[in-house]
């Protein structure tokens, strides 16, 4: 009996099982539709040979050109072969993988809104189906596709679910915290979160110099063993998205040229990136990036979701560089001010010498006591008042003794 358990990848393999016990199928295999609609792909298989398990891991059935799968497509129907080995709706290529003598397709949906399908294959028996086996596998094609739709809902509810809480977290630490690294690395951490990846990290753009310096990794584990602290813009695929500002996906990084480090890539077990510019106001602050195990296959509901966090993580980075500016400048100022307030009060200075007495007890001239207490330098010169009653006395006295001597 087939039961949804709100997992869906249990309620796929469910699915699997009861469908080969009631068909007395040898082997059955599960497909889902991708999200491009152009090959239903394997998420669940029962009895599936060893030696074939990797191919059918590996192996989506084409939507176009698989006539017994089109067929079962258009019309929503069962579609059996009892000799597949020599009927021409079976894919050849299919069957090569595959060789067996009979087999059948129940489609999961029908047309443009086909789920996915159950492959029943006996290896060599040749079956002939009877009237009830194809009400009945037309009856386990409907009830798979109610239980399968309803646990992708559920999934899909809890996946919401999850990035509401992960968001919420992320305005908790942006409003409590406007330290710029601190921001930067809890951006990351949400990035990874938000888009199911396991790595993701964030570069600090400097456009006066061209580079983008690494903030933090989602993982401390991965950030470890990077060994690349500073970029510049043309200079791998990071690089690339710094210098045209706009997104780069790359499937298979270990096969371009372009990317840097491929021993962490490979250590890590990671080979897709998606790269996102952050940019506000047309400047741009920073770059996003987002590794996984597997190509990323972003929906409209993904890319509407990045496109939000992004926009979200360009204003959390302008308000902490503004916030990391303001703090520099009150640093300086209550620097200054704290000059201002030694010279401030009653200085003990000596009537005859005019040293000042310092707050150890020692007499210092008045240049070394400003010097240390302000951002003043002195020059000398001599005033009116002094040039008169001191110094043109003195050039007198100097005349009057060279004039005796001579």
């Amino acid at each position: 009996m087939l039961v949804e358990t709100g997992d869906l990848a249990e309620t796929v393999r469910r699915v699997a099982r009861e469908a080969a016990r009631a068909l007395g199928a040898d082997m059955v295999g599960v497909y889902l539709a991708d999200d491009e609609g152009a090959a239903l792909r394997p998420v669940a298989g029962y009895h599936v040979p060893r030696h074939l398990l990797q191919t059918f891991l590996q192996f989506p059935f084409p939507l176009r050109g698989h006539r017994a799968v089109e067929e079962a497509r258009d019309t929503g129907q069962p579609v059996w072969s009892s000799d597949a080995q020599t009927d021409p709706r079976v894919d050849r290529e299919s069957w090569q993988r595959f060789p067996h003598r009979s087999s059948l397709f129940v489609p999961m949906g029908s047309g443009e809104a086909l789920l996915g399908g159950i492959f029943a294959v006996w290896w060599e028996a040749r079956r002939e189906p009877t009237r009830d086996d194809l009400s009945l596998a037309l009856a386990i094609g409907r009830h798979a596709t109610a239980i399968i739709e309803k646990a992708r809902l559920d999934q899909a509810l809890g996946r919401r679910l999850e990035r509401l809480e992960t968001l919420t977290r992320l305005a908790r630490v942006l409003s409590s915290s406007l330290e710029r690294n601190t921001v930067l690395r809890e951006i990351a951490r949400a990035a990874a979160q938000l888009m199911s990846v396991p790595a993701a990290s964030f570069w600090l753009a400097d456009e006066a110099a061209r580079t983008i310096e690494l903030i933090g990794f989602s993982d401390p584990a991965l950030e470890a063993d990077w060994p690349i602290r500073v970029l510049r813009f043309d200079e791998g695929v990071l690089g690339w998205v710094a210098t045209h500002r706009r997104p780069l996906h790359v499937p298979d990084a270990l096969s371009d040229g372009r990317f840097v480090a491929l021993d962490w890539w490979r250590a890590h077990g990671l080979r897709s990136f998606h790269g996102v510019p952050v940019l506000y106001e047309g400047a741009l602050l920073a770059v996003l990036s987002l590794n996984g195990a597997e190509p990323f296959r972003l929906g409209p509901e993904d890319e509407a979701l990045l496109g939000a966090f992004v926009a979200q993580a360009a204003v959390a980075i302008r308000n902490a560089s503004l916030y990391e500016a303001e703090a520099k400048a009150r640093g300086t100022a209550e620097l200054a001010l704290a000059h201002v307030r030694q010279l401030q009060g009653l200085l003990p200075i000596c009537a005859y010498c005019k040293k000042i007495r310092n707050d150890s007890n020692y007499w210092q001239s008045i240049e070394a006591y400003l010097g240390e207490r302000s951002q003043a330098t002195f020059s000398h010169g001599i005033c009116p008042d002094c040039r008169e009653r001191i110094v043109k006395p003195e050039l007198e006295r100097w005349r009057r003794s060279e004039g005796e001597t001579s």
